[in-house]
C-alpha cells in the first residue's frame, strides 16, 4: 500500500511539474513576444486610426483645391480635361473623378515626368486649382507607414511578422487568461480592482484583452491579406 501511494505521489507531483513547466513556458513566449513585438503593434494601431479618417483630414489640409463654390452648369468631363492639358501638355491623362458634390471640385490623375499626380479642376469654369503629386499626400505617407514602414520590402516582411506574433500573443493570451479553479468571474471576465497592485494590473490586461481578442484577430487576419 505505501509502494502504490508513493508511485500515485510521484505521478501526481511529475503531472504538476509539467502543467507549471508548460504554464511557464508559454508565459516566456507571451512575455517575450510582447517585448520585442508590442511597439510594432501600437505602431501600427496608431499609424491605421489616423488612416482611419483619411477623408476628414484630406477634407481639412487640402480645402482649397477640393472646394468651389457652387455654379450653374457645369463642364464636360472632357472639356475639363482639355484644361488639364493646356497647361500639362506631356503629361498622360490616367484618370478622371467628377465631382460628387455641388462644392467639390475634379480630379484629373496625370502622370507628368514618370510622377503620378493629382490635378484639381473647378468643374463649373474650368480653371486648374492646383495639383499634387501623390506620393507627397500625407496620407499616402501614414499608409507607407502602417504597410512597410516606408522601408520597402524589409518594412513590409517586419509588419507581416509583427502581425503573424500578434496572433501569437493572443493565443498564448487566452492560454494565460483560461480560469483554473476559480468559480468567480472576477479575475475572469471582471478586473478584481481590490486584490493589491499586481493582481490589479494582472486583469487590468487580462481581462479586457480577453474581451477584445476576438475583436484584434479579427483586424489582423483581415489585414494579412491587405498588405
Amino acid at each position: 500500500v505505501k509502494v502504490e501511494n508513493t508511485t500515485k505521489g510521484q505521478r501526481l507531483i511529475s503531472d504538476k511539474h509539467s502543467k507549471v513547466s508548460l504554464y511557464q513556458l508559454v508565459w516566456r513566449w507571451h512575455f517575450y513576444a510582447g517585448v520585442f513585438f508590442a511597439p510594432f503593434l501600437i505602431f501600427l494601431a496608431i499609424t491605421g486610426s489616423i488612416y482611419l479618417f483619411k477623408p476628414q483630414i484630406e477634407s481639412w489640409l487640402y480645402k482649397d483645391y477640393y472646394f468651389v463654390q457652387e455654379g450653374k452648369h457645369k463642364l464636360s468631363p472632357s472639356e475639363q480635361i482639355e484644361k488639364v492639358k493646356e497647361i500639362y501638355p506631356k503629361a498622360t491623362i490616367t484618370k478622371y473623378k467628377p465631382s460628387f458634390a455641388a462644392n467639390r471640385s475634379s480630379e484629373v490623375g496625370i502622370l507628368n515626368q514618370n510622377e503620378a499626380t493629382t490635378v484639381y479642376v473647378n468643374p463649373y469654369n474650368g480653371k486648374v486649382l492646383g495639383a499634387i503629386k501623390d506620393d507627397n499626400r500625407l496620407m499616402q505617407r501614414i499608409r507607407n507607414l502602417h504597410g512597410n514602414l516606408m522601408t520597402g520590402t524589409i518594412g513590409d516582411r517586419l509588419i507581416e511578422l509583427s502581425a503573424c506574433w500578434g496572433m501569437i500573443l493572443i493565443v498564448t493570451g487566452m492560454y494565460l487568461w483560461w480560469p483554473r479553479n476559480k468559480k468567480s468571474l472576477f479575475g475572469t471576465l471582471i478586473p478584481r480592482l481590490k486584490g493589491g497592485k499586481r493582481i490589479f494590473w494582472r486583469d487590468l490586461h487580462a481581462v479586457p484583452a480577453f474581451w477584445l481578442s476576438f475583436f484584434i484577430a479579427a483586424f489582423i487576419m483581415t489585414g494579412l491579406p491587405w498588405s
